[in-house]
């Protein structure tokens, strides 16, 4: 019973959320736009091992005591779920900001509850070598059904084989510029501020 149950609330929170996409995995190179993941306990305290780069026992501390904290305004039950929002750099490099979120979801109705303290991130895909120097990462909820995604720093990519002559314009044409007179790196300074509004 308590399967379907769950079954049930999962296929009504996705129906009634027409603008957001579930993820199947954590590769955030295949679409800009909003993504959700729901989790278990264990998976987000796994998840926030993976962000901070700490045990599995500092994790689960760090969400113990998060959830001590958020019990006492929570008055209804909630589901961890991992949002994140993909932003498009250039052709074939996005920044992806998240974080795990506490949600009330119940009979087609979802709203925001808290942001688990540690599970806010933002990092990079691309092709070739590259890096993402975040200045910050933060995801905020405004309302129940409002969340605001920020980030800012610098995506860097390394001219190799493996960035094309095309690949390479294309990098110029969004505002990208070299770092030297090498050129051998290519840099641009960027912001995220995206908010998202559930549907229900």
């Amino acid at each position: 019973m308590k399967k379907i149950l769950s079954l049930m609330l999962v296929l009504l929170f996705a129906l009634g959320m027409t603008t957001i996409s579930f993820a199947d995995s954590y590769s955030f190179n295949n679409n800009c736009g909003i993504h959700m993941k729901q989790l278990t306990d264990e998976q987000a305290i796994q998840r926030i091992s993976e962000i901070n780069a700490i045990s599995i026992e500092e994790a689960r501390e760090l969400f113990q005591k998060d959830l001590d904290k958020s019990k006492a305004f929570m008055t209804r039950g909630y589901e961890n779920v991992e949002v994140y929002y993909s932003h498009r750099v250039a052709e074939g490099y996005e920044v992806t900001v998240g974080a795990i979120v506490r949600m009330i979801m119940s009979a087609g109705y979802s709203e925001y509850s808290s942001v688990i303290s540690g599970s806010e991130y933002a990092v990079a895909s691309g092709i070739g070598n590259y890096t993402y120097n975040a200045g910050n990462a933060s995801v905020i909820i405004l309302s129940p059904k409002k969340i605001q995604f920020l980030t800012a720093g610098t995506f860097e990519i390394a001219i190799n084989s493996a960035i094309t002559t095309e690949i390479k314009n294309e990098l110029i044409g969004a505002g990208f510029s070299y770092t030297s007179s090498s050129n051998t790196y290519l840099r641009k300074f960027i912001t995220v501020d995206y908010i998202e509004t559930l549907a229900r």
